[in-house]
Formats: C-alpha cells, structure tokens, sequence
C-alpha cells in the first residue's frame, strides 16, 4: 500500500484578462462558469473544490495513495480546463497553471499546504511562459 494523504490542487487561468479586455466581463463570467461546470462534473463527490479568486481555483482531494493517482488527476483537470469554449461563431481558448502539495508529505498544516501548492503553480506558470518565449521543452508537474 502507498501513501495516503490529502491532495492540494491550484488552478489559475492564464488567458482570462485577454478574454474579459477583448469579449467583456460577462463572457469572462460565462467562460469562469464554464470551468467551474467542468471542474465540478470531473471531481471526486469526496473532494472538495472552490473558486477562491478571480481566476483561481482549488480542489482538495483525499485518498491519495501514490504518484500515479496524482499525476492522473492533474491531467484530467488539465484536459478538461482547456477545452475550447464555444462562444456563438468563436472558439475561447483557456489554458492553465495548476500547482499541488501533499499533506502531511509535503505540509504541515494548511497554510504550509496553500504556500507550497501557489509556489509550484506559479513555478509551472514560469516554465509556460519560458517554453513560449525560448521554445524549450516544457517541463512535467511530477
């Protein structure tokens, strides 16, 4: 048997400013309803997800038992994330930087939790961002 532990995953969508700046708020709102709609219908009904900023996201799953089951989550969330969103004749393209963390593996509490899964989220945003600029080969979350 592997680890058990509580998984912190963060979400936060890179392309919405372009979207709410060119479209307008209120497709910015249909697109960030959107994604809640997805997130909700692919989480576990024993895990826990919230919308905790403007773009931001975070889902909190339990029962984790090796890096298998976590890396197969993520890439469930991040196919689901960044399916085009039809829009009337437009397609809205929505992609994402996701961080996570491991409790008690990784944190010892939640706030060490939080912290470490912003880090990583913002680490992977970094890497994108480098990958577009330098074309480098993009770096796995694992």
């Amino acid at each position: 048997m592997g680890l058990i532990a509580r998984l912190r995953l963060y979400f936060d969508l890179d392309k919405l400013k372009p979207i709410n700046d060119t479209h307008g708020h209120i497709v910015g709102d249909f697109v960030l309803t959107v994604i809640a709609d997805r997130l909700k219908d692919i989480t576990r009904k024993t895990d826990c997800i919230a919308r905790i900023g403007g773009d931001e996201f975070v889902v909190i799953s339990t029962d984790i038992e090796n890096v298998n089951q976590i890396e197969k989550q993520i890439t469930r969330y991040l196919n689901a994330i960044e399916l085009p969103i039809v829009l009337q004749d437009n397609e809205l393209l929505i992609t994402v930087s996701i961080g996570y963390a491991l409790y008690p593996d990784e944190a010892a509490n939640l706030d060490e939790l939080l912290n470490k899964a912003d880090k990583r989220m913002y680490e992977h945003k970094s890497k994108k961002h480098d990958h577009a600029n330098n074309s480098q080969p993009q770096v796995n979350l694992s």
